[in-house]
């Protein structure tokens, strides 16, 4: 019988996404009381009050309101168990603290221009062109890219001078590469326009797992990308990433952990 305190809760504001599906066969399966949250627009003093045993948190951040940090935070103090830490999740939600935690860290990424301001755009190496992101956001929400320099100027000044945006160089002729961890292993790594095809890079794998390790994730997916100009550099860290291009087995060994700790 179902308590009124759920076991696991999942912030997601879309529970039909694929990956929640996924949690709620599992969670079915074994009899155990999952509920999901928004937590934009369901965050009553009820809400504050419940006592979860595991969250699971699968909100991205494409909003300028970290509310439900605050939420994990609170349940964490309360004993929850949280994947991820909302330490970690608060350095990766703006892209440009992600930035400079992992330029701490020794790691290379594209080249990364955080300007406030007006921008005349002359340096060499956006001749491929130029590509505007916000700071927040994911799946390509918000992002302008322009082949010519003085495409980008023209959208650039035209902004508020209280931007929330970062301009990286186009980049040409790269693949995206995942490296997905979970529980400090590799589960899998594929090309993301080749889930069958496998690459074990060492370099690349190491330094995934061990920053993982240091921020105490419980799972995660590296982006790398190969390029011409720059070699290898790190595009993106998700912690909450899709499953769905795992092979079934991983996807079985990666529900089975998730739910480990009830």
């Amino acid at each position: 019988m179902k308590s009124a305190n759920p076991d696991i809760i999942v912030l997601t504001r879309d529970p039909s996404l694929w990956s929640c599906c996924q949690f709620k066969d599992y969670c079915s399966a074994n009899n155990l009381n999952l509920t999901f949250l928004n937590p934009f627009t369901q965050l009553s003093p009820v809400i504050w009050s419940l006592r979860p045993r595991l969250v699971i948190h699968r909100s991205s951040g494409v909003l300028f309101d970290d509310i439900d940090l605050q939420l994990l935070k609170h349940w964490q103090s309360k004993g929850a168990t949280i994947h991820n830490p909302p330490q970690a999740t608060e350095i990766f939600r703006d892209k440009d603290e992600a930035y400079f935690f992992l330029h701490n860290q020794g790691i290379r990424q594209i080249p990364t221009f955080f300007i406030r301001g007006p921008y005349d755009f002359e340096d060499p190496i956006f001749k491929n062109g130029v590509v505007v992101k916000p700071t927040r956001g994911n799946k390509g929400i918000g992002v302008q890219i322009f082949d010519q320099a003085q495409e980008a100027k023209a959208f650039w000044n035209s902004l508020d001078q209280d931007q929330r945006y970062l301009i990286q160089p186009k980049i040409k002729n790269f693949r995206d590469f995942r490296i997905f961890i979970l529980n400090n292993q590799v589960l899998d790594c594929f090309y993301k326009d080749s889930p069958q095809e496998k690459s074990l890079n060492k370099e690349l794998i190491n330094i995934s797992l061990q920053c993982s390790k240091t921020l105490k994730l419980k799972y995660c997916a590296w982006d790398w990308v190969k390029t011409d100009d720059y070699g290898w550099c790190l595009n993106e860290v998700n912690l909450s990433p899709g499953f769905k291009l795992l092979a079934e087995k991983q996807k079985e060994i990666f529900l089975k952990s998730l739910f480990l700790t009830i």
